[in-house]
């Protein structure tokens, strides 16, 4: 096709995609293009931007109007700017060779409705305290305020948030109490310290009403986010299973779901020593080391942004085979997965708002043409085509 004629066809594409109206024949036109020309020159008509960089902010406006998508704290990525890719869903099927972007309609200011029968809703906030009593507390809609006393420690509500009060150093036997998030719930605490951490759906944290020792030293299973407060006569220690995490004050990741099969140390700020089955590894700001049953791995640098995106309100998948995306699915919309077929060795990115519901999520992963699902009550099945 000549230049000029092809140029007019990708302005009717984009033109589409912009008003909703593009089909799935053309998307996949669009996509193809893209993926053979992602190093390609630009060249867009002077009436509708000055250049690249205006053409890009305009896109990335109209995706955000209407995915409903805010801008995060952290910079925005310079992913690939050129013309659609700064989609809030960006899918990539290794083997196709192609990139596919996903519409999605902006979402509604009215009140959400209850999810239909054949969907299910996203996670929420929510969380199961259990005190040193063994008495259970569920936090999912109490309102700020004193919830319990545990020793010389007040327990509170603070903002939506679990926070502990410790009145100082008492003579009393040191209590535990645990944290517990169900499938399809996520939850934030403030330790005695001022250490704040985040809870993953299905996760635990089991932490003391006040720390007395020379050491700090909590529990977690599941995956937890821990923003450390600094305290260098009282090492801070995470236990995972039979792996530990040990900090001065730092700002890191540690996902250890019995399903998966390593525990993975990510580091955000600061530095750990990361140690399981007598070996240990210093991570440094941007590393991640994964820890089989032999002991941690050398320290490799990852996408931090990506590993914490639970944490911050999306999904971030980026050249995740499909059986690890759907154990993120299965946890956060509470659903078993099982799988038809035999699927093959596709890779998949994409970047989805965790408040949607989980048929956008699956429709998104269908658009590959990699794979179909059918939901009966909360057992998904997953079909390779």
């Amino acid at each position: 096709m000549p230049d000029e004629q092809l140029d007019k066809r990708l302005q009717e594409l984009e033109a589409k995609w912009l008003n909703n109206t593009i089909t799935p024949e053309e998307a996949k036109e669009y996509a193809d293009w893209y993926a053979r020309h992602q190093q390609d020159a630009v060249h867009i008509p002077e009436e509708f931007a000055a250049g690249e960089p205006e053409h890009a902010q305009r896109m990335l406006h109209e995706i955000r109007r209407r995915t409903g998508l805010v801008p995060r704290r952290a910079r925005v990525r310079h992913l690939a700017v050129r013309w659609a890719a700064a989609a809030a869903v960006l899918l990539l099927v290794a083997a196709g060779g192609y990139r596919l972007l996903q519409q999605k309609q902006p979402a509604p200011t009215a009140v959400l409705q209850p999810a239909p029968v054949n969907d299910r809703e996203p996670g929420r906030k929510g969380a199961v305290l259990t005190l040193a009593d063994g008495s259970e507390v569920l936090l999912d809609s109490l309102k700020d305020g004193h919830i319990a006393t545990q020793g010389a420690t007040s327990v509170l509500m603070q903002q939506g948030s679990l926070a502990y009060n410790a009145a100082g150093h008492t003579a009393a036997p040191v209590s535990y109490n645990t944290i517990t998030t169900p499938p399809a719930r996520m939850f934030q605490l403030l330790l005695p310290d001022g250490t704040k951490v985040w809870l993953n759906a299905a996760s635990t944290c089991r932490f003391p009403v006040a720390f007395t020792g020379k050491e700090r030293m909590v529990e977690v299973t599941g995956e937890a986010y821990f923003e450390v407060a600094h305290d260098a006569q009282h090492p801070f220690t995470v236990k995972v299973n039979d792996a530990h995490v040990r900090v001065l004050g730092t700002h890191f990741n540690v996902m250890a779901y019995p399903d998966e099969k390593e525990i993975k140390t990510t580091l955000v700020e600061g530095a750990v020593q990361f140690t399981r089955a007598s070996r240990s590894v210093l991570l440094k700001p941007g590393q991640q080391s994964a820890a089989g049953s032999g002991g941690p791995n050398a320290p490799k640098t990852v996408e931090v942004e990506q590993v914490v995106a639970w944490k911050n309100g999306y999904f971030n998948f980026k050249g995740a085979p499909l059986q690890e995306i759907m154990r993120q699915v299965a946890r956060w919309y509470d659903v078993e997965v099982t799988y038809e077929g035999k699927g093959g060795n596709d890779l998949f990115i994409a970047e989805i708002l965790r408040n949607s519901r989980m048929s956008d999520v699956l429709k998104a992963l269908e658009l590959t043409g990699k794979v179909r699902f059918r939901l009966n009550g909360r057992v998904l099945t997953v079909q390779y085509l």
